[in-house]
């Protein structure tokens, strides 16, 4: 068995995504990182890692470059970027979930806030133990 199909088998069966975005969901995909790139926290200098992997993931959900070799990572100065970043060519071919790219946390205090906002786009429910 492949990597590609153990993944997917995996995600099978814990109900994650598996399968190619559609060009639909990669668009919604964008929005929602731009709607990230607009909150203000993402400036101060703790979070520059998240959000120059967020501007390169944005260019890479856009040109839909879906190997990362092929990315132009050289302007990225942090592993955490070049790891956002990478996450996006994983998505574009389903082997990273949506909610894994997009809910990278930020270091602030409204951080909670603004998890929970993003959540309830993304439809993710709170599980209890």
């Amino acid at each position: 068995m492949t990597e590609l199909e153990q993944y997917q088998k995996t995600t099978e069966l814990l109900n994650m995504q598996g399968e190619k975005p559609t060009d639909e969901q990669v668009q919604e995909t964008i929005s929602i990182i731009n709607d990230r790139l607009a909150y203000k926290p993402i400036n101060r200098h703790v979070n520059a890692a998240v959000k120059e992997g967020y501007l390169k993931a944005v260019e890479i959900l856009e040109s839909k470059e879906v190997d990362f070799n092929k990315v132009d990572a050289s302007g990225l100065k942090t592993v955490q970027g070049r790891a956002i970043a990478s996450l996006a060519c994983d998505y574009l071919v389903g082997l990273c979930a949506k909610n894994t790219l997009l809910m990278v946390p930020l270091k602030d205090e409204t951080w909670g806030k603004h998890k929970r906002e993003l959540e309830d786009k993304l439809g993710i429910k709170e599980v209890e133990l």
